[in-house]
């Protein structure tokens, strides 16, 4: 199931305000295909058929038909089993259905305090609920659900053994009308749902209410930003010369600046992108958010590049400050972002700055996202088959979460499938 993902509770706290509208508006999309579309109408359907399949050999055991012998309790043998697979299998079905509402409600809920990027991503709403699988779902089950309430009808004359077979027909019917018809209210309802306290206040910038009365120091620990990622409560290395620690599980530590800030919370002036402020047709706001951005997933995309390819001297060149070295010797282009992968491609309409290809079976095909600028590197995960493992100087090791960005120290190091990445200072590469 491709939504799986996007399933954990909290999941719509993992991606940094950076880039939560992009990987908000992937996740309701999939949980809506998940939800909504045709591969969830056939599983049903095949589970009505059984369903029905049983109910009717009960039907047919209980006619003239059948007097008795062999045949009868064949036929209410598989009748029985039958039912009962219809019942395992509905129920699971089921339970995948409500887990995936239940994810969409918290997805929606995840507030985004009306910022440039919003504007450039189309994020579902509840009218992409009613794709045309859903449509013939709900005409299905109204169908199902006027022939259950005729067959009850139709039976209240007839014998007590053949009025409880086709009482169970009816039942198999009402249950399949009631499943879709209640799916769709569902999905309806997850897009009323309006944010929480927590997601208002880390989209604001503010300190997180913990409903757990304080278990999570670190909730407490992120200052101010105005539109910005604080990350707190991530990783806790030991201090480092680049990049402050981060509160962990001895405590929340000094929050690393976050992406794009100066010296006392200050927003630098953005590098002006396509779309972005102070580039042709951008406005203000959409400076504060880069464009598209994740998904392994969506594989037939373009490269909307705003810096081009890397250079072909990246083999020997050294941006200034840090250095993010690949095994093979090239560098990660300094003050860009980057994807990493065997052949990494970027979501339609996502803006990086370079794909850098590793030849390792082991690494998806785009398996990473590292972010650097000046001194501070940032790396992401992107729900990758064999994840990302993040050694930091003091070595401990963290699986990183899918789609939470990560502040990679100085010294650490970042593992992908059989492939080590290095964070090093410019000046040590050579030594």
């Amino acid at each position: 199931m491709r939504s799986a993902v996007y399933l954990p509770p909290d999941a719509p706290s993992r991606p940094g305000l950076w880039h939560l509208p992009q990987v908000r508006a992937q996740a309701l999309t999939t949980l809506i295909e998940d939800v909504c579309g045709w591969v969830r109408n056939l599983h049903g359907l095949l589970v009505v058929l059984l369903g029905g399949a049983g109910a009717g050999a009960l039907v047919l055991a209980t006619s003239n038909m059948v007097t008795g012998g062999v045949l009868l309790w064949l036929l209410i043998s598989v009748g029985v089993l039958a039912l009962a697979v219809w019942a395992i299998w509905g129920i699971w079905l089921e339970r995948g259905a409500w887990r995936a509402i239940a994810a969409t409600g918290r997805w929606h809920a995840a507030y985004i305090r009306g910022t440039g990027a919003s504007g450039q991503i189309v994020t579902p709403s509840v009218r992409d609920v009613f794709t045309a699988a859903m449509i013939v779902r709900l005409l299905v089950g109204l169908l199902l659900l006027a022939g259950a309430v005729g067959i009850t009808v139709a039976t209240t004359d007839e014998p007590a053994t053949r009025r409880v077979a086709l009482g169970v027909l009816a039942l198999v019917l009402a249950v399949a009308a009631l499943s879709a018809l209640s799916t769709c209210a569902a999905m309806v309802a997850a897009f009323r749902r309006g944010p929480s306290p927590q997601a208002r206040a880390r989209a604001q910038g503010q300190p997180l209410p913990d409903p757990r009365a304080g278990s999570h120091p670190a909730y407490q620990s992120a200052p101010p930003h105005a539109g910005v990622d604080a990350a707190p409560g991530q990783w806790a290395p030991g201090p480092v010369p680049a990049a402050p620690p981060v509160g962990g599980d001895d405590g929340p530590g000094p929050v690393p600046p976050p992406p794009g800030t100066a010296a006392a919370g200050a927003v630098e002036a953005p590098v002006p992108v396509a779309g972005a402020a102070g580039a042709p047709g951008g406005t203000e706001e959409d400076a504060q958010y880069p464009p598209r951005y994740g998904g392994e997933e969506f594989e037939q995309t373009r490269l909307a590049s705003r810096l081009g390819p890397v250079p072909a001297d990246t083999r020997t060149r050294t941006p200034d400050g840090l250095s993010v070295l690949l095994p093979d010797g090239r560098h990660v282009p300094n003050d860009a972002v980057s994807l990493i992968g065997r052949d990494p491609q970027p979501r339609p309409g996502e803006t990086v700055d370079a794909l850098l290809k590793i030849a390792d079976r082991s690494v998806s095909k785009t398996h990473l996202t590292i972010r650097v600028t000046g001194r501070q590197v940032w790396a992401t995960d992107r729900a990758s088959t064999n994840g990302t493992v993040l050694r930091g100087p003091d070595g401990t090791s963290t699986d990183l979460a899918p789609w939470a960005e990560h502040a990679v120290p100085v010294g650490s190091t970042l593992t992908v499938g059989g492939t080590t990445i290095e964070v090093l200072l410019a000046q040590d590469v050579d030594r």
